[in-house]
């Protein structure tokens, strides 16, 4: 705790560049920056009936064992994703202050990179799940076989995943980072909500238990097609992409 509050004392100090200051209450901008998170709310909150739905359906194909596999896989989903989110958690403040100050070759660049940071981590986590798959599996297990092959074999289906949440994640943050929370929250309501539940009762129908486990790829595959139609509509609006001189008429020279 000493350690956490010694930093505070430099933010007293008005000489510092960063100070604090006298509160001012304004509900409009709480109410905007209310509106503009929303994206980050719906997402915790399908994550409730997105499990339900998941339960309900290895329930039926599965049973109880099928329950237990699904709740460690998710467990495990948690620790894989949060890598994605904790990147765009921290990238965010960066990318809002370099548009709020029109640093807009810094933020084209700081884009360029970000979309090469998630590549990397959409590549690092499914080659991780491919490794990890079975002791991680096996933590869970307790030493049940028949528990443990449910979840392996469910497990393989479901990481493929991996490949494309962290673009459907950083769009959504990208959005909100950019004062844009409808789009974000288009994205994430798409893509944690419509498109997984959907999956999850559509799928099942027609290739039974591995529904259950293809639906979260599925799902992360038509956000993919809506956060790439979203950032190419918007990459000029926002200065994520250079625009090209304007060509020199002869006749102005």
């Amino acid at each position: 705790m000493a350690v956490g509050a010694i930093p505070l004392l430099l933010f007293f100090n008005k000489k510092q560049t960063l100070h604090f200051g006298k509160p001012e209450f304004k509900i409009s901008e709480i109410l905007f920056a209310m509106a503009n998170g929303s994206s980050e709310a719906v997402t915790n909150l399908s994550t409730a009936v997105t499990t339900a739905l998941f339960n309900i359906q290895m329930m039926h194909f599965a049973g109880a064992k099928g329950v237990a596999a699904i709740s460690a896989i998710l467990y495990i989903h948690f620790i894989f994703i949060a890598v994605s989110f904790g990147f765009t958690s921290g990238v965010s403040p960066i990318i809002s202050f370099n548009y709020g100050a029109q640093n807009h070759e810094k933020l084209q660049k700081l884009f360029r990179l970000c979309i090469k940071i998630t590549l990397i981590i959409s590549l690092a986590m499914i080659a991780a799940s491919e490794i990890f798959a079975e002791p991680l599996v096996r933590i869970f297990s307790a030493g049940d076989e028949e528990l443990q092959q449910i979840a392996l074999g469910g497990f393989r289906i479901f990481a493929i995943n991996y490949l494309l949440c962290g673009t459907n994640i950083f769009a959504s943050g990208l959005f909100t980072a950019l004062n844009n929370g409808k789009i974000s929250a288009v994205i994430s309501v798409a893509r944690t909500l419509v498109f997984e539940c959907a999956a999850m009762l559509i799928l099942p129908m027609f290739i039974g238990i591995n529904g259950v486990w293809s639906a979260l790829p599925v799902a992360e595959l038509c956000a993919v097609a809506i956060s790439v139609t979203f950032i190419i509509a918007n990459a000029k609006k926002y200065h994520l992409v250079g625009v090209p001189p304007l060509p020199v008429r002869a006749d102005s020279l």
